[in-house]
C-alpha cells in the first residue's frame, strides 16, 4: 500500500512507478488530480476507486453513502434537541467525500440550522489543526449559538475536542460532538462522543474482490457505484 499524502505530484510519481512494474490492477483513493494521473496507466489496467470518487464513472467505485451518513448524523443531533449545528469539513474542491457531505446538508432535517465551515486543508494533521484553530477562535469570542459540532471525519473531531477542552467546554453537557467516522481514540476519552462506524473494511473487501474479478475477466460488466451505509455508534 502506497500513500500520496494527498499530494497530486506524489500520486503521479507513484502511478508512474507502478506502471513501470506492469501492474495488473489498481485500487486508488482519489484526490484532487487523480483523474489526470490515472491517464498515465494503460487503459487495459482495471482501476477501482475506494472511499472517494473521481466522478468520471469509468471505474467501479466502492464507498460510504455520504448522503445517508450526513442524514443519520443530523437526525441524531436533531432528536437530541440541537437546533444550531456547526459542520466542520475539509476542502471540498479537493476531496470528493467532503463535497458529498457538504451537498448532503440540503437533504438533512430542516428542524436545525447548519453552519458549514470548510477548513483549508485535507491532510489529517492539517484538518486537526484547522478544526482546533477555528473552534478556539469561535470560543474565544464568547459562547456560540450552536450547541453541537458535526465533524466530518475523526481528525476534525479531535481538533474540535482539543479546542473544547482548552476552553473547559464539557462535551455532552455544554456542547455535543459527533464524528462522521470512528477512530480508536473516541472510545478512549471520557467524553460522550457519538460517531458513525465507517464501513471501510467491508468496502475494502468488496473493492479487492471486484479488482480480482476484473483482472481475471470473470466480471466484465459496466462500472458500478456501490454505496454502503454506516452504522450509528452512541
Amino acid at each position: 500500500m502506497l500513500s500520496s499524502g494527498e499530494s497530486s505530484v506524489k500520486e503521479a510519481e507513484i502511478i508512474s512507478k507502478l506502471k513501470a512494474y506492469s501492474i495488473s490492477g489498481l485500487i486508488v483513493v482519489p484526490s484532487g488530480n487523480t483523474t489526470e494521473n490515472l491517464r498515465l496507466l494503460d487503459k487495459s489496467v482495471p482501476v477501482i476507486e475506494l472511499d472517494r470518487s473521481t466522478y468520471t464513472f469509468t471505474h467501479d467505485e466502492f464507498r460510504m453513502d455520504d448522503r445517508a451518513a450526513m442524514q443519520m448524523a443530523a437526525q441524531y443531533l436533531v432528536e437530541q434537541g440541537h437546533k444550531d449545528i456547526i459542520v466542520l469539513l475539509g476542502d471540498s474542491t479537493v476531496i470528493s467525500s467532503f463535497r458529498e457531505r457538504l451537498n448532503a446538508l440540503s437533504f438533512c432535517p430542516d428542524k436545525a440550522h447548519y453552519r458549514p465551515k470548510e477548513l483549508d486543508d485535507v491532510t489529517a494533521l492539517g484538518l486537526r489543526r484547522g478544526a482546533f484553530e477555528y473552534m478556539d477562535e469561535l470560543l474565544s469570542a464568547g459562547k456560540p449559538k450552536s450547541t453541537a459540532i458535526l465533524a466530518c471525519n475523526s481528525a476534525i473531531a479531535l481538533g474540535a475536542l482539543m479546542a473544547l477542552n482548552k476552553h473547559h467546554v464539557t462535551v455532552g453537557t455544554d456542547m455535543a460532538l459527533f464524528s462522521l467516522d470512528d477512530a480508536d481514540w473516541i472510545s478512549a476519552v471520557p467524553n460522550p462522543i457519538t460517531s458513525l462506524q465507517h464501513p471501510l473494511p467491508q468496502v475494502g473487501v468488496e473493492a479487492i474482490r471486484r479488482l480480482v474479478h476484473r483482472i481475471e475477466h470473470t466480471y466484465e460488466g459496466d462500472p458500478e457505484v456501490r454505496l454502503l451505509v454506516p452504522r450509528l455508534t452512541a
